[in-house]
């Protein structure tokens, strides 16, 4: 469960060569990915309507197989959803 707190998660991805004769790694080309958890207070919609928001921003970007890997745009559009049918079960 990660906090819910307004926290920024860091990760780094490197390759990593087996052989024995290069044994090293490389970053990445796009270094250091991070995103920041939201505050969430309860029933807070205000919250939960700037996350869905930026969720769909993000996902715009996302290209499977070039920035993620595939199927990852697709779990984020089925997160989304799951979010905006929990905003539409608030407000009735």
């Amino acid at each position: 469960m990660l906090n819910s707190e307004e926290t920024k998660y860091y990760w780094r991805v490197s390759a990593i060569n087996e052989r024995r004769y290069y044994e090293t790694d490389w970053p990445s080309k796009d270094g250091v990915g991070s995103f920041t958890t939201v505050a969430v207070d309860g029933n807070d919609v205000a919250s939960l309507e700037r996350a869905i928001k930026n969720a769909k921003a993000k996902a715009e970007q996302i290209v499977d197989g070039v920035n993620y890997t595939e199927g990852t745009k697709q779990k984020a559009l089925d997160a989304i959803a799951k979010a905006e049918k929990v905003l539409k079960e608030q407000a009735a």
